[in-house]
């Protein structure tokens, strides 16, 4: 039983990484075609990961209990919890989905929300980290859908 909870583990692991985001940005960017959106979504991936970096030194939380950093695939030096970049970046995918791609809004919503339970699961952020990053990632998307909107890119 324990080598299948370890597979299990595994799987979802992968599936809440970053391997496991850049597949669903693959077929956003290849739907969505125009470049200027594209754009605008790199752009704001990147200044929503400055940010998180910013509050992530700024406002240190610890993982829950039970976290197992040797489990971790990628391992990175940086164990505080809040913000979740997973659930920030998989929840901005959603905003943009449902702005440009109102069709396939539902798919990607639930990829953003197994993304995010699947971070809970693995003991790697508190159920408040993923609500503030949601939180966060719709600020971050309506600043950017309103530069879009008002200035020329």
């Amino acid at each position: 039983m324990k080598q299948y909870e370890y597979k299990f583990r595994k799987t979802i692991n992968f599936f809440a990484s970053f391997p496991g985001f850049f597949i669903p940005i693959g077929i956003f960017a290849y739907t969505i075609k125009d470049i200027q959106i594209i754009t605008l979504f790199v752009l704001t991936l990147i200044s929503l990961a400055i940010i998180q970096l910013c509050i992530k030194f700024a406002i240190p939380t610890s993982r829950p209990q039970n976290y197992h950093p040797d489990e971790i695939i990628l391992h990175t030096s940086m164990h505080n919890s809040f913000p979740s970049n997973h659930a920030s970046g998989s929840f901005l995918l959603f905003f943009f989905a449902y702005g440009f791609l109102p069709h396939l809004t539902i798919r990607f919503g639930l990829f953003a929300i197994a993304a995010s339970l699947a971070r809970i699961y693995l003991r790697k952020h508190h159920p408040r980290d993923i609500l503030w990053s949601i939180i966060i990632s719709l600020i971050i998307y309506e600043i950017a859908k309103t530069i879009f909107l008002y200035l020329p890119l």
